[in-house]
């Protein structure tokens, strides 16, 4: 089976669309100049949106980067390469039905 296309809930939603249930940033390393680098897994023909903030305290999040998995796209990588600092939370996106 495959994570992106699994339905722990059994409704009918892939738990990657399921809003209720969201999915997570399967990878996240930092490459060669200390830049971050998010893996995702996805369904293709979907859109993603990544978004980052420096803390938890902030009114919201920035957008960083938006894209569609291609037609036998099962993961999607972005690399920061405007991380203000260290230290930054993300989250990835898919439009909401």
């Amino acid at each position: 089976p495959v994570a992106s296309i699994t339905d722990a809930a059994l409704d009918g939603t892939y738990d990657i669309l399921d809003p209720v249930r969201k999915f997570l940033v399967h990878s996240v390393s930092l490459d060669g100049n200390g830049q971050p680098v998010l893996v995702w897994k996805t369904v293709p023909g979907k859109s993603y949106t990544v978004w980052r903030r420096s803390n938890l305290a902030e009114a919201g999040w920035t957008q960083l980067h938006q894209a569609t998995a291609g037609g036998t796209q099962w993961e999607m990588t972005f690399t920061d390469t405007t991380s203000p600092s260290a230290r930054s939370f993300y989250k990835v996106t898919t439009p909401q039905p």
